[in-house]
């Protein structure tokens, strides 16, 4: 038995006003700090839907409720939003979570559930606004039968025939006198009167489980925010990228209920669904960490289900495909294919690959766009905007595929945003569509012979790798065949590498190439040089940052003093090739 007492029960109740009107249309009560239930239809009466039209309501609505507490703060309005959404339905629904927009009162207190299965003829109590609207208490019923659903029905107790209840008393909970405890929430359902229907207690739990969720991941984001480091912000990102990749740039809180409205589980999930699929993810990840995955373990086997069997279910799913834990994405594949009627529009592709050493191009991750058609100035900040929203604050390599006549031109040094660039916030390399040449064995057998040899040299200063060519002839066949042997090659003496390039790519299987795109800026290449060659993808990336932060302290000065705006880089990593797709 619990130490509440009636006044508290009835200090939780609320009322709910009809938008713009001061007339009570129902009752609601706090269960958790910051939320308080109700029932659907009760949100949709204070909305001014009429009845016949309920059942078709089966979206989340997107406005504010205004209610107060009538016995701690009346006529003390607070505004709520509808926070989760059961669609009403007399047998399996009709429940909305209403989040208040301010604290409640002080003196308000959580009253429990019972957690008894079966219910005597124990004495009711019921607080709710019928026909006075001022609220009031009746004592007048008992626990008559329960019927489908689980629900409970009512009878007057002076006469267990009549089942009637004013409608004012929908979302009002039922106080248990002898146990101390709520037996569930008033649903009045309207057939030639309004009967006492009472939504059971594993109904409403259902609810508040997935609140509990929720509160759990925001708890523990918050926590990080004044962090350097955020582990766990980390292990949600890498959850919802596997569980809900296509998700919206909107909050991990709406994704979450994205994936608990998702009704098409994916394969092997139908029973569980989609969100426990994520949490089992969640707790999957390195990131989290044992206290938080006892907690979601917990939250896990309350709804019934097996957490050890799907943990080690998920993890045999995750290693058949090659997904790592956290799912770190290391590298971002941007496919431009040229649009044929658009001669400067582009078809954009995007994948975010894990890991170099799992990934698997006949089996790739899901595309975070695919084929949208841009114009070649729009190209940057869209590429920057779905890096953000898909894969957060990590900052992987970006590898442009793109035709070689673009290699002239600075898509990464294009200012996105101020003091920013896309070469400048992430390492960018370029790559040749080639997939025609990809196909040709001797090309890939001298560039894979080629990259392997490179992987060797990978803690060798850059300077010891690189050899310059010096192609300012306008005869290629004075130096074009001193790049036979070549591995990494840094392009002397010219502006434009776009008339050449294919030809050098294709004839001599160039896996690595540099250039700057102004040959004044030549003599500063050997300023990079010095850094191992494995991370030289890295330093170029510093280079362009600090070009891009120098540009924006010193407005005076010419806007592309910096060899950071001109230094280009092919990294053509053979064993990191796109799904394939028509070029």
């Amino acid at each position: 038995m619990s130490d509440f007492i009636e006044d508290d029960y009835r200090k939780s109740i609320v009322r709910i006003f009809t938008q713009g009107k001061e007339t009570p249309v129902g009752a609601g009560f706090l269960v958790s700090p910051g939320y308080v239930m109700t029932c659907a239809h009760v949100v949709l009466q204070a909305m001014g839907i009429k009845k016949d039209d309920y059942s078709d309501q089966l979206e989340l609505p997107k406005v504010e409720i205004q209610l107060d507490f009538p016995i701690l703060a009346c006529g003390q309005k607070i505004t709520a939003k509808v926070a989760d959404w059961t669609p009403y339905n007399l047998d399996t629904g009709d429940i909305a979570l209403l989040e208040l927009t301010e604290p409640e009162p002080q003196d308000v207190k959580i009253i429990p559930f019972s957690q008894k299965s079966s219910i005597s003829k124990s004495a009711l109590c019921i607080y709710g606004f019928g026909e006075e609207n001022n609220g009031g208490q009746t004592d007048a019923y008992q626990v008559k039968t329960q019927v489908a659903a689980g629900r409970w029905m009512l009878c007057k107790k002076e006469d267990e025939e009549d089942e009637t209840i004013q409608p004012g008393y929908s979302g009002a909970p039922v106080w248990i006198k002898e146990e101390k405890a709520l037996l569930g929430m008033v649903a009045a359902a309207k057939v030639s009167k309004s009967r006492a229907y009472v939504i059971p207690v594993f109904r409403l739990q259902a609810v508040l489980k997935n609140l509990e969720l929720k509160v759990l991941i925001q708890s523990h984001l918050k926590a990080e925010e004044s962090s350097s480091s955020t582990p766990f912000k980390q292990a949600v990102e890498a959850a919802l990228r596997i569980c809900n990749p296509n998700g919206q740039n909107t909050s991990v809180v709406d994704q979450i209920d994205q994936l608990k409205a998702d009704r098409a589980a994916p394969d092997g999930w139908e029973k569980e669904g989609a969100l426990v699929r994520f949490i089992i993810a969640l707790a999957w990840q390195q990131n989290t960490s044992e206290t938080i995955e006892a907690q979601l373990e917990e939250w896990i086997d309350s709804q019934g289900h097996d957490y050890s069997d799907l943990y080690l279910r998920y993890a045999r799913n995750m290693k058949k495909i090659n997904v790592q834990q956290d799912n770190t994405c290391e590298h971002l594949f941007v496919v431009l294919e040229p649009e044929e009627k658009q001669p400067d529009h582009f078809r954009v592709s995007i994948w975010p690959i894990g890991s170099r050493e799992h990934y698997q191009p006949s089996s790739p991750p899901d595309y975070i766009v695919f084929q949208e058609s841009l114009s070649k100035t729009e190209l940057p900040k869209f590429i920057r905007k779905k890096a953000r929203q898909k894969i957060g604050v990590i900052f992987p390599m970006i590898h442009l595929f793109m035709p070689c006549s673009l290699f002239c031109e600075p898509l990464e040094m294009q200012p996105i945003r101020k003091r920013s660039s896309l070469g400048s916030e992430y390492p960018l390399v370029y790559r040749p569509l080639n997939h025609t040449v990809q196909n040709n064995k001797a090309f890939t057998d001298t560039r894979m012979s080629k990259w392997e040899s490179l992987i060797k040299k990978g803690q060798q200063p850059s300077s010891s790798v690189f050899r310059p060519i010096n192609v300012s002839s306008d005869d290629p066949d004075d130096w074009v065949y001193d790049l036979e042997d070549i591995e990494a090659a840094i392009l002397q003496n010219f502006e434009s590498v776009s008339d050449i390039f294919s030809e050098i790519h294709q004839e001599f299987s160039l896996p690595v190439a540099l250039w700057v795109r102004d040959s004044t800026f030549q003599a500063q290449v050997k300023d990079i040089l010095k850094e191992c060659f494995a991370q030289f993808p890295q330093t170029v990336h510093k280079r362009r940052e600090f070009a891009m932060e120098s540009q924006s302290k010193d407005k005076e000065s010419p806007a592309e003093k910096e060899l950071g705006h001109h230094i280009a880089l092919l990294w053509d990593d053979p064993d990191l090739l796109p799904p394939i797709t028509q070029f």
